[in-house]
């Protein structure tokens, strides 16, 4: 029916993005020996990636959910819209992934909050907002204190990813296998252009439908379909 049809759209909007970010997470964290498997180089590549540090003051962290998660290691990746490669001022964070690792077991969950979710934003902000305009409003800082605020959680480290990071990284694993549809070549090609006039690298098209290996900037370029010529 016209319900499951607009809940799958939703579903599948951004799902290569994080499904890329995801792996960044796990190169930036060092998870699961990863890193020492020979995927160092990939990590080094990634020079568009920011660990950040922010006052824990001004994140919104509760002090009794601080002492009731004391023993998980909360982390929060973010995929910016960034078109200036050098700056992320004045951007929307369109992917946001929560980590939760137990640190006594070593077991780790993500979950995704939906960019279009409204949450209290707080101070500087118009208040109730989708989370995404947070970054917007007061970059990682505020992201974080909208998570933190409004999910009872602790996360105190982020991880910002642009358009670039995720295409190396992606250029970086070999590609990333995606089965593309007759009805989203279209779109792929019409955004491929402008992902390469931003980010450099390839403007390779698509030119056949199937599973096959996307290189980063088609990567980039799939995860920013929001329609394809079936949905019009």
């Amino acid at each position: 029916d016209g319900g499951s049809k607009k809940r799958k759209k939703k579903k599948k909007k951004g799902r290569g993005l994080k499904i890329a970010l995801i792996i960044v997470l796990i190169l930036v964290l060092g998870i699961g020996g990863v890193i020492a498997a020979g995927l160092t180089v990939v990590k080094n590549t990634l020079d568009n990636v920011g660990r950040i540090e922010l006052d824990p003051d001004l994140i919104g962290i509760n002090p009794q959910v601080d002492s009731d998660l004391r023993n998980y290691r909360n982390i929060a990746l973010l995929g910016i819209d960034a078109r200036d490669m050098s700056s992320d001022e004045n951007v929307r964070s369109d992917a946001i992934i929560v980590a939760s690792i137990n640190k006594e077991t070593n077991e780790i969950k993500m979950f995704s909050i939906y960019r279009d979710t409204m949450l209290d934003l707080g101070d500087n902000s118009p208040g109730l907002d989708k989370v995404t305009h947070g970054y917007f409003y007061g970059g990682p800082t505020k992201m974080l204190y909208a998570i933190n605020k409004n999910l009872d959680l602790n996360v105190k480290e982020v991880v910002v990813v642009n358009w670039k990071s995720v295409a190396d990284t992606v250029d970086a694993l070999g590609g990333l296998d995606i089965n593309i549809k007759d009805s989203e070549i279209k779109e792929m090609n019409k955004y491929i252009q402008d992902t390469y006039k931003n980010i450099g690298g390839s403007n390779a098209k698509i030119e056949t439908a199937g599973k096959q290996t996307l290189n980063g900037n088609q990567a980039v370029t799939y995860a920013r379909i929001r329609k394809d010529s079936v949905d019009g």
